[in-house]
């Protein structure tokens, strides 16, 4: 068995819940995969707001394993009896051994550990721990309908060579010290000198550099109207996966540095990708 709870904003979530999808296809002992869903102020909506129920995961509210790590693994408030006591339940007993980000790092993307793992997962995490690169099972994902037309409206607006531009800002410090706004600024200009007909959508989540970029590039640039950059509303979720979805849909991405956001949108259908630095 598989008990997840993906961590913190989307794209991070989506790459845990991939992993764990290659986890169950890879490893006869892994069993059925029971997601938790937290909504919280990194994402602040349920998984049915804005995703199709996926195959063969099944979402709950809780599970007494992960309760269990959670307040009673390596807790030393709590009387030493009954910690031994639980812990003989859940590790010898039924066998559940947990990974919480520091215990995923040194098996991260060792196949061969997780293909023949013989143990119940208990993982909560924000990493993902089977290359997404390589083991890409992202089509599992389907937008709800009512999202999934808001993507096609933005798609028809596109040539058949538009590219996807997304900027990664907020609380991202190593994006946005490598990825500065100059240098997209200055790599969209070199492709409009070499193409005057050139289209971008541009995705961001900040709406000064949305508009900064609005201005100076004008008609070359596509964007969602009335988006909600929050993530702490279910609409900021959903206009997040609009975006999302459709960067996905363009001939290529120019990315930010260390953004999940632009990563995930290039795996969904497997899009090159440039990034910025």
């Amino acid at each position: 068995m598989i008990i997840v709870k993906p961590l913190a904003g989307l794209c991070n979530r989506m790459r845990v819940i991939n992993s764990c999808i290659s986890l169950q296809n890879r490893n006869s002992n892994a069993g059925e995969i029971q997601m938790i869903w937290e909504k919280n102020e990194l994402l602040n909506c349920d998984f049915s707001d804005i995703f199709q129920p996926i195959k063969n995961i099944k979402i709950i509210r809780s599970h007494p394993a992960l309760t269990h790590f959670l307040h009673y693994h390596n807790n030393r408030t709590l009387p030493l009896k009954s910690r031994i006591k639980k812990n003989i339940l859940y590790y010898s007993l039924l066998n559940y051994k947990l990974y919480d980000n520091d215990i995923i790092l040194p098996f991260r993307f060792q196949e061969e550990y997780w293909d023949t793992a013989k143990h119940n997962f208990v993982i909560n995490t924000y990493s993902e721990f089977y290359d997404s690169q390589k083991f890409n099972n992202y089509q599992a994902f389907k937008p709800v309908d009512q999202l999934q037309s808001l993507i096609n409206s933005q798609v028809k607006k596109f040539t058949k060579t538009t590219i996807g531009v997304h900027i990664r800002r907020t609380d991202n410090i190593e994006s946005i010290k490598k990825s500065t706004t100059k240098l997209f600024i200055n790599a969209l200009a070199d492709i409009l000198e070499k193409d005057s007909n050139q289209l971008f959508y541009l995705a961001t989540d900040d709406l000064e550099v949305e508009n900064l970029l609005r201005k100076r590039f004008e008609k070359y640039i596509i964007t969602q109207e009335n988006k909600d950059f929050r993530r702490g509303t279910k609409k900021g979720i959903q206009d997040a996966l609009v975006d999302l979805y459709t960067l996905s849909r363009t001939k290529k991405i120019i990315g930010s540095y260390y953004s999940s956001f632009s990563w995930t949108a290039s795996f969904l259908n497997r899009i090159p990708m440039q990034i910025i630095e």
